[in-house]
């Protein structure tokens, strides 16, 4: 049953190459046409709606709501790209992929502590996922409710698109229309990409959270003897954990900037778009009303899932270090004990999921960000009273 289960474990991994295989960035099967071919379009439509945030720029209302649509996007294209030049990511995900074969567990409740942090980042891939899909087509839609008032009305229906754009022509009839509206729908995709990027990244976190949580417990039960066992379970769990470090380091290699523009872009989107929320809460456009609730508890989600994932790090990379401390010293050889020595100073300082190398991501770190994102908008609020 839990071999089983330990196959279905990379059943998530298969579900993060659906997603980038689509737009070229799965590391273990990169395709540069469509990743240049999805990259010339996103960069087109992210510089048009530039040049419309250039057009409104003065009044407050329209650049909130184009800001709310450009600063996520410059956050998704620098994504993309940083993932497709990234030199240390196929090595992470290899590292991950094969930490998961049967060899590496020695009996069943390792599994079951590695099917743990599986099952969370499965759930959370699930929620965000979906969370992101339907605020995405919601978004994608927000034109049509007024669209429909408009004809219910009998008044003249406004040619509305989903995101602000810049056309360099006049819209005025149907057909072209039709196919503005169709060019924007890849849309959908892009921002559920980003979701599963995200996604992505704490997949590989939890996974090394898994892997420090059985090192720990298999460093408590290592047992002092005569025989040289104990020195060599030492060294095997001294090797283990320099594996666990350097797939941490991969991580922090292939992420940081993502990280850094993520902790910078996301507060100011969450704060926006909690802006939105309010402005549109007294309003009668339900379904614009929705979608910006969508986009706030989406933002959330994903800026929850960074504090939590590197919360989980800490923690676990904390328990082996208590590991080391709580070995039988007074049962130990005295050469054994000045290795055990080594071990405790080299485990005394945590692994992070840093941003730039200098933010930790915690669940502290989640209720800063929070009161920022709550100043931006206090910001915003004062401005337009």
């Amino acid at each position: 049953m839990v071999d089983d289960e330990l196959k279905e474990a990379k059943q998530l991994f298969a579900w993060n190459r659906m997603v980038f295989v689509i737009i070229g960035l799965w590391p273990l099967e990169p395709t540069i046409c469509f990743f240049h071919t999805w990259l010339v379009y996103f960069a087109f439509h992210l510089f048009m709606g530039f040049a419309d945030l250039v057009l409104v720029f003065g009044s407050l209302e329209e650049v909130v709501a184009n800001v709310s649509e450009t600063a996520l996007e410059s956050m998704i294209i620098v994504k993309m790209v940083v993932l497709k030049y990234s030199g240390t990511l196929r090595e992470a995900v290899v590292m991950a992929r094969d930490g998961i074969m049967e060899e590496n567990f020695s009996e069943t409740k390792e599994k079951e502590i590695y099917m743990f942090y599986n099952a969370i980042a499965k759930k959370f891939f699930r929620w965000a996922v979906a969370f992101a899909f339907i605020s995405a087509i919601l978004y994608h839609l927000k034109p049509m409710e007024t669209r429909l008032k408009a004809a219910l009305a009998n008044d003249t229906v406004p040619l509305l698109l989903p995101y602000r754009s810049h056309l360099t022509f006049e819209l005025t009839d149907m057909t072209t229309y039709i196919l503005i509206y169709a060019y924007q729908s890849p849309m959908i995709y892009v921002h559920t990409f980003h979701t599963a990027a995200v996604c992505f990244l704490i997949t590989l976190v939890l996974n090394a959270c898994g892997h420090l949580a059985i090192l720990a417990r298999r460093i408590r039960r290592i047992e002092p003897n005569s025989s040289g066992n104990s020195e060599l379970q030492l060294g095997n769990s001294v090797r283990r954990y320099l594996e666990i470090v350097r797939f941490s380091k991969l991580i922090d290699k292939s992420f940081w900037i993502i990280l850094l523009e993520e902790l910078v872009t996301t507060t100011v989107c969450l704060g926006l778009a909690s802006y939105n929320v309010l402005v549109n809460a007294d309003l009668a456009d339900t379904t614009t009303f929705m979608t910006f609730v969508m986009y706030v508890f989406t933002m959330l989600l994903l800026i929850y899932g960074y504090c939590f994932a590197g919360e989980y790090l800490i923690t676990e990379s904390m328990n082996v270090h208590e590991a080391y401390y709580h070995c039988d010293w007074p049962d130990l050889p005295s050469s054994y004990r000045k290795s055990l020595t080594l071990c405790l100073i080299g485990t005394e300082k945590p692994l992070r999921l840093r941003a730039g190398g200098f933010y930790t991501f915690s669940m502290a770190g989640f209720t800063g960000i929070m009161k920022t994102a709550m100043a931006y908008v206090s910001m915003l609020r004062t401005l337009v009273l």
